[in-house]
Formats: structure tokens, C-alpha cells, sequence
């Protein structure tokens, strides 16, 4: 046998040696699970997204959901819960549905439906993805006695997910969470869920350790240095300022702040860090209850804040632009509306001056964390100052301080034509303005 024909005989085993070596190699070094892992993950994603959406329409927020889901928070808000309370949460499909719409809006946009029969969940979904592909989530939950509902089904696209493992993800997530607060599980917090005819309902035994376990996966480490050095350039800001500021003179000094760190940071998360001290400090509001670090910060002297002559209106912009950055355009606009509502029986009246400043303030804010080119521009423009009317357009003509009794009837109420039309109108002169086009 000559020496080639040697070495093409030997090659086959050689190679199979070969082989077997960088197997072990892969699996001893992790690689050969980070590979699969990947692979695994891009075929879910290919499979799971879609052409078209489950949800028909999005649908928004109506007045009566509005005053509804305020009740919702309001009667379950864990800043006024007791350690140890015991409480049930009683929610309606269309609530569910309500809910979990806002929660996708803040990934970006679409929608979600609940069905609640006897001991049984059914649930659809539709998250709205680039170049309008749509990733859908079908699932089904049964009740169980003493315990957390289990998955039926569940199905991500074209994927049909184990029940077996979507259970697990969901006791792994709640596990992380309690551990992270210091819980054995979710039996300390859970007592039953219950799922009726059109109904689901929760009973629990409040924690005050959840609050500071959420509070500090919504805040991370750097989020909180960030909200710092904005918190400091607002220290020295008020302390140069007048007595009564506008409020463009105060916020642009933390916009050329932002600008100048975006140079090699994320413009985005400095926009967002920005605006929750602006939304803090102009509505009384110590950050301490979003991170706890700050109560042995400086406090920033107190200043008058003015938009159009006006202390209540800066209010209402940021306080929109800050939920907005959090994810929450939708929701902003809601509880404008809904505190409008409140404010006609009996508070201060309804005004469609507060509404033009929540939605100026939500368009700010939804501008400045769409996208790094969007929030450079937010930067720059908000950074020079500016006249007034270039973040908020002059009220002009709009009704405000009007009784629940004088809205019906010079408008016939928030659903409508009349009232619509002047939404319309809001939202007109908001898009004539250079900010926000």
C-alpha cells in the first residue's frame, strides 16, 4: 500500500477522533449549549412571528375603563397597603384585557382579550413587531384548588409550547421574585385564585418586601447613577433660579446635560433619567419612592414652575412625559382623562387646557425615548430653552373649569362627536409644532 493510499485510509478514524475531541471540548466549555441555545432561540422567534395580528383592533381606553381601572390601582396601590393585609383583587375579562394591552404597549404596540369561564382562562395576544409582522400568544389555564391556575396550552406563533414548560417558566419567574424579596413562595403572598364566569379573582396577603424587589429590577444600578447626576444639575439650577421659573428654563439646562453625555451614552436612558427628576421635583414628589438612595440626596430648592403663566400646567406635561418614558403613552393619556372626570364632580372642573398640556407632555415624551435619532433631536431642541409655545401650544380658546352637568351639555359627554372634535383640535395644534413633527 503506498503512503497515500495510508493516509486516505487513516483519515476516516482520524477525523471521527477529531470530531469526538472538539465535541467534548464544546460541551465541557459550555459552547456547545450557548450554540444550540442560540439556534433554538432564532427558530422560535422565526416560527413564533406572524403576517397577521389575533387582535382585530387595539382598541384604547374608554371613560367608564378609564374611572374603572383607577378604582382598580387606587383600592390595591401598595404604597397604602399594610404589611400583612389581607386583600382580593375581583377583575373582569375586559379589565384583564385592559390591562394587559397597556402592559404591551409599553414593548410597543398591540393588543390582548381574555375569556373567563368556570375554573378556565382563555387568552389571546398580539404584540406588533417591524416591517408589520406581529408575534401572537394563544393560552388556555385551568383552575386548581388551593393553588396557582396551570397551562392547558399554550402556543407562540406556529410553536406550540409544552404546558409542562410554560408552568415552569412562570414558577421559575414568581421563585425569582419572591427569593429576591426575601419570600419562600408565592404562598406567602397568594392565597386562591379563583377563575368564575367572566371573572377571576385574587386573594392575597400583602408584602412590603415585593415593593423594594420590583422597585429594584425597574432600577438598576446605572439607571440610579443616572437619575443622580440629573438630580445634582437640578440642585444647582434651583439654586441659581428666581423664585417663579419657566419651565423650559429649568428643564433645559438637564436636556444639554443629556445631550452632552449622549455623545458616548444612550441618548434614550438619559432623556428618561432627565425626565423623572423634572416629573419629581415639579410635582412634589421625592424620589425616594423610586429610589430609595435618594434620601440622603441634597433636596433642589423649591421653585415656582410656569408654563404659559401657569404652575398647574407644568404638572401635567411632565407628569405625562414621565409616564410616557416609562412605557406608558396610552396609560398617560388615560389618567388625564380620568382625573379630568374626577375633577368635574366636584374638584376644580373639567379642562381641555390640562388635557392639551397631558397630551403635549406625552408626545415630549413619547419623542424622547422613540429612537437614538429622536431623543439626540429632543436634546437639542429642549436643551436650547426656547419660547414656551414650542413645547406646548397656547391654550387659546379652550373651555376649561367646566361642571360635570356644563360638560354634557356643551359637549354631550367624552364620547361625543363634539368632545372628539376638540381632540382633534388638541392634537392639531400639538402636530403644527416644529417639537413635535
Amino acid at each position: 500500500m503506498s503512503r497515500i493510499d495510508a493516509g486516505r485510509s487513516a483519515r476516516p478514524g482520524a477525523w471521527r477522533s477529531r470530531a469526538h475531541a472538539l465535541v467534548r471540548w464544546l460541551v465541557r466549555g459550555g459552547v456547545l449549549a450557548l450554540v444550540v441555545g442560540t439556534l433554538g432561540l432564532i427558530a422560535l422567534v422565526v416560527m413564533g412571528v406572524e403576517g397577521e395580528s389575533l387582535m382585530e383592533t387595539e382598541g384604547g381606553w374608554s371613560p367608564a375603563q378609564s374611572i374603572r381601572t383607577r378604582a382598580l390601582l387606587a383600592a390595591h396601590d401598595p404604597r397604602y397597603l399594610r404589611d400583612g393585609e389581607v386583600k382580593t383583587l375581583s377583575v373582569t375579562e375586559d379589565d384583564l384585557g385592559l390591562l394587559a394591552t397597556q402592559a404591551l404597549r409599553v414593548l410597543g404596540a398591540g393588543g390582548a382579550r381574555f375569556r373567563l369561564r368556570e375554573g378556565r382562562l382563555d387568552a389571546i395576544a398580539s404584540l406588533r413587531l417591524p416591517a408589520d409582522r406581529h408575534l401572537n400568544l394563544r393560552l388556555a389555564m385551568r383552575d386548581l384548588t388551593g393553588g396557582l391556575p396551570r397551562f392547558e396550552r399554550v402556543r407562540l406563533g406556529r410553536i406550540a409550547v409544552p404546558a409542562v414548560a410554560a408552568d415552569w417558566v412562570l414558577a421559575r419567574g414568581l421563585a425569582v421574585l419572591y427569593e429576591k424579596a426575601g419570600l419562600h413562595g408565592p404562598s406567602e403572598v397568594v392565597r386562591s385564585v379563583s377563575l368564575r364566569e367572566q371573572r377571576m379573582e385574587v386573594t392575597y396577603q400583602w408584602q412590603s418586601k415585593i415593593t423594594a424587589a420590583v422597585r429594584s429590577r425597574l432600577v438598576s444600578a446605572r439607571d440610579e447613577s443616572r437619575i443622580q447626576v440629573y438630580h445634582r444639575r437640578l440642585v444647582e439650577v434651583t439654586a441659581a433660579a428666581s423664585r417663579e421659573v419657566s419651565m423650559t428654563k429649568l428643564a433645559a439646562p438637564l436636556f444639554a446635560l443629556a445631550d452632552e453625555r449622549s455623545a458616548e451614552g444612550d441618548p434614550v436612558a438619559e432623556n428618561r433619567g432627565a425626565i423623572l427628576v423634572l416629573a419629581a421635583y415639579v410635582n412634589g414628589d421625592r424620589l425616594a419612592s423610586l429610589v430609595p438612595a435618594a434620601r440622603s440626596w441634597p433636596r433642589p430648592r423649591w421653585r415656582r414652575m410656569l408654563l404659559h403663566g401657569r404652575h398647574d400646567l407644568p404638572r401635567h406635561f411632565m407628569g405625562s412625559a414621565a409616564i410616557a418614558v416609562s412605557g406608558g403613552g396610552a396609560l398617560s393619556q388615560a389618567i388625564g382623562l380620568f382625573k379630568e372626570i374626577d375633577d368635574s364632580r366636584g374638584g376644580s372642573g373639567f379642562s381641555f387646557v390640562d388635557l392639551l398640556a397631558d397630551r403635549a407632555g406625552t408626545r415630549f415624551g413619547s419623542l424622547a425615548v422613540a429612537s437614538r435619532a429622536s431623543a439626540r433631536r429632543i436634546q437639542r431642541e429642549a436643551g436650547a430653552g426656547g419660547e414656551e409655545s414650542s413645547w406646548m401650544p397656547l391654550p387659546g380658546d379652550l373651555d376649561e373649569r367646566l361642571s360635570e352637568g356644563e360638560l354634557e351639555r356643551r359637549y354631550g359627554g367624552v364620547d361625543s362627536p363634539r368632545y372628539e372634535a376638540v381632540i382633534r383640535e388638541i392634537e392639531r395644534r400639538i402636530d403644527a409644532l416644529p417639537l413635535y413633527r
